[in-house]
């Protein structure tokens, strides 16, 4: 299995210090990618997170260029304003909680550059990014 290529879910078990199992039979799950796509499994909107549609939730290759950026609702404001954009989406989230990440790796044009915005309580902060030295 190809941890690069899925989606890392944390549930909440029993029995751990932190909440969370370490063991094999965690309640860890892997979501494999949706493979590369045009950002439909998230409606081409990064902010969009869903409960009872989980493929929403899951790791999403896309691409953005000048043609299709005005579909796109709420890209990165660390990303280029123009030109093509490829990248990878991924929310991270705990089951019946009000917190979530969604992070996003630019492979082009700025290959490894990370962008992330953080959901607390029906409220979404700014975009950050991190770049690579």
């Amino acid at each position: 299995m190809a941890v690069e290529n899925s989606l890392l879910i944390l549930k909440p078990s029993s029995g751990s210090e932190f909440g969370y199992s370490k063991s094999h039979n965690s309640s860890l799950a892997l979501i494999p990618s949706t493979g590369f796509n045009d950002g439909s499994s998230f409606q081409k909107d990064f902010f969009l997170l869903s409960s009872s549609d989980q493929s929403a939730n899951r790791a999403s290759y896309f691409s953005i260029n000048d043609q299709n950026r005005s579909q796109w609702k709420e890209i990165p404001t660390t990303l280029p304003s123009e030109g093509t954009i490829l990248g990878y989406r991924e929310v991270f989230y705990m089951d019946d909680s009000p917190h979530a990440m969604v992070k996003v790796t630019e492979l082009f044009p700025i290959t490894g550059r990370q962008h992330f915005a953080f959901y607390n309580i029906n409220v979404w902060s700014s975009w950050t990014s991190i770049a690579p030295s």
